[in-house]
């Protein structure tokens, strides 16, 4: 694999680094800013002391709020000033491009022209980034039917872009070839991994979306040499539940690019969905602020040798079957995450259910029209809900496509099963209603979607229970499922000793364990024997220099680490010519394993504006079995 990845890109280019501010956090949202909401959103994370690096403003900037480059003058009456003011807040602005083509031949000057003008004009009053936008009904021509109009784009923007702002790296954001609203249609074009960043579309706010995410995610950085894939976190189509909204963020935090994004008028600040929400964002997104170092490392290994920034584990364990599942990754080779994504939710069984007069199963009406209208032309009883049809008809004089069902009675939650939420995995749409209360509300087409309820569920209470089915053609299936409150997850552990990073205690692998996974956390190991270097805390990127850096060591007779800590100036292409320092960290133990070294070795290279000094900080992780009086004895 790796000299077929070698060989690939000596043929069609590396994956260019993105500045270091596009690691850090995105603000992004469908809104109408005006320079004085703008700028009010940035003073608003910093007052909740949420860092924020990026802001995105989508459609609303320009005249017309879809297409074309005048602005909206009663919005932003001087795009300059604005841009000026962001970035004295510290904060990068991004702009949302709609393209409508001015001529039906990609290559016609008149095409060329004005695009080039009105993206550069804006480029050089001081915008950051574009955002091109293929919305389906508009987007650039492609000037041969052998290249997407998604590549042609980027490639257009990014042209503007480096003729604009050289010798800043020219980054932009355009839709990935191949995945479409965060379903994976088909194989990426051999160009598009040269152009970061990539985002895959307005998806919803499910669990399913997020299993998705965590999948291609991982599946294009290994196959396709996508390493800044980005997906709306938190959903574009409507707003997730607060617990969902968690498990998104933590996710994005620790992904390539944390932006979470949504459709008009929502919101997607953590302080928009409570204090829980609030404080775990702020938690994860500050880990991730102290991760930078280990980030910008990996972006830099990915532009030297397409190493994917989230590493399948099979990369380093092929001959595991275990390692090749997507839903999980290692960031480095040390720190393995794994995403809360859903994957156990359970199908509610039979024995929950009793009709409406006290027999098992749930009463069901199915219909001939997609609208429960008029009698129904089934009725009988179903004993759960769990159906794939397979494109048949349910039964009866049901058509096979285009049809409704109700299912009616009582859920009951067994004592053992704890409290519990429920799910409804569908295609097309569903509704369920609990004591009345409508708690799963997707009426409409959907792709094979599962919805989460809003409402815990009490062991050993029962309830009055309504499920609505919606079918549109395709495929139909249906599923009622549960969770519990606290759901747990499987994770595969590679060989070696793995440590919790919650509660320090040791795994040792290979093996798969049941992870329970509390809303404020997800499962993370970290290697036994490994060493990282850790950023100081910050509201931003430039906020401070990485001084001091603080060493993470988890130390190990047994195992080594041996990595290094990546700089340059953050900003411009220097580094493609040489102009970066690295300095060597590891971490090991001596021939009769007893005493553990920990190494910083000398810097080599410079680069424009490079610390002369540094300090730094070595943090030992204590093993569970080590003698308690255990401390450092030398430091030469």
């Amino acid at each position: 694999y790796q000299k077929m990845r070698k060989d690939f890109l000596k043929l069609t280019g590396p994956t260019p680094m993105i500045p270091l501010y596009a690691l850090g956090a995105w603000d992004s949202r469908w809104f109408d800013y005006s320079e004085l909401t703008a700028l009010s959103q940035i003073d608003d994370y910093r007052s909740h002391h949420i860092p924020l690096d990026v802001l995105v403003c989508d459609t609303g900037w320009r005249e017309n709020a879809s297409t074309g480059y005048q602005p909206n003058s009663s919005l932003f009456p001087n795009l300059p000033r604005f841009f000026s003011e962001a970035h004295a807040k510290k904060v990068h602005v991004m702009f949302n491009d709609h393209p409508e083509p001015v001529v039906s031949n990609a290559l016609d000057p008149r095409e060329i022209t004005y695009r080039y003008i009105n993206l550069t004009q804006i480029l050089g009053e001081g915008l950051d980034v574009w955002w091109y936008d293929r919305n389906w009904s508009v987007s650039l021509l492609s000037p041969s039917p052998d290249l997407r109009h998604e590549v042609w784009g980027m490639r257009t923007y990014h042209d503007a872009t480096q003729a604009t702002n050289a010798p800043l790296r020219p980054m932009i954001m355009a839709n990935v070839d191949g995945i479409d609203n965060g379903i994976r249609n088909r194989p990426m074009n051999v160009a598009a991994h040269t152009y970061p960043i990539q985002w895959t579309g307005d998806i919803g706010p499910s669990m399913t979306f997020l299993k998705y995410a965590v999948q291609n995610a991982v599946h294009s950085g290994v196959e396709s040499l996508f390493a800044y894939e980005s997906d709306d976190l938190g959903g574009h189509t409507s707003d997730p539940t607060p617990e969902g909204y968690i498990r998104w963020i933590e996710y994005g935090a620790l992904s390539p690019i944390y932006r979470p994004h949504c459709t008009h008028n929502l919101e997607r600040m953590p302080w928009a969905f409570g204090p829980e929400a609030e404080w775990t964002a702020r938690r994860f997104i500050d880990m991730r602020y102290r991760l930078l170092p280990v980030f910008y490392a990996a972006a830099r290994e990915n532009y030297d040798t397409g190493e994917p920034i989230l590493r399948r584990l099979d990369l380093d364990y092929p001959q595991y079957p275990e390692a090749s599942q997507e839903n999980q990754y290692l960031i480095g080779h040390s720190l393995l995450v794994a995403p809360v994504t859903g994957e156990n939710l359970t199908t509610v069984s039979s024995t929950w259910l009793t009709t409406t007069n006290g027999q098992p199963g749930l009463d069901a009406e199915y219909f001939s029209n997609t609208n429960l209208s008029g009698a129904p032309v089934l009725t009988r009883v179903d004993p759960s809900i769990n159906f794939n049809w397979g494109g048949a008809s349910p039964g009866g004089s049901v058509p096979a496509t285009d049809f409704s069902a109700r299912w009616t009675g009582n859920i009951a939650i067994p004592a053992s099963a704890g409290d519990v939420s429920l799910a409804a995995l569908s295609d097309d749409g569903v509704r369920v209603w609990v004591d009345g209360q409508l708690c799963i509300d997707n009426w409409g087409p959907s792709d094979s979607v599962t919805t989460d309820s809003t409402n815990i569920l009490k062991a050993g209470q029962s309830y009055q229970l309504r499920v609505e089915y919606l079918q549109l053609g395709g495929n139909d299936l249906v599923t009622l499922e549960w969770h519990g409150s606290n759901p747990s997850r499987t994770v595969w552990i590679p060989p070696g000793n793995w440590i919790n990073a919650w509660n320090g205690s040791v795994v040792k692998g290979p093996m798969t364990v049941a992870d329970s996974a509390s809303l404020e956390q997800i499962p993370l190991y970290i290697r036994s024997g490994s060493i990282f270097a850790l950023a100081p805390q910050m509201q931003y990127t430039g906020q401070k220099p990485w001084d001091p850096i603080t060493l993470d060591v988890y130390p190990s007779t047994t195992e080594t680490d041996r990595n290094s800590l990546y700089e340059d100036d953050t900003l411009t292409t220097a580094y493609q010519q040489g102009q970066f320092r690295t300095t060597p960290l590891a971490t090991c133990a001596d021939d009769d394993h007893k005493t553990i070294s920990v190494s910083i070795g000398a810097a080599a290279g410079t680069y424009s504006g490079a610390l002369t000094q540094r300090s730094w900080v070595v943090r030992l992780h204590r093993p569970p079995n080590w003698p308690q009086d255990l401390a450092p004895t030398a430091v030469t």
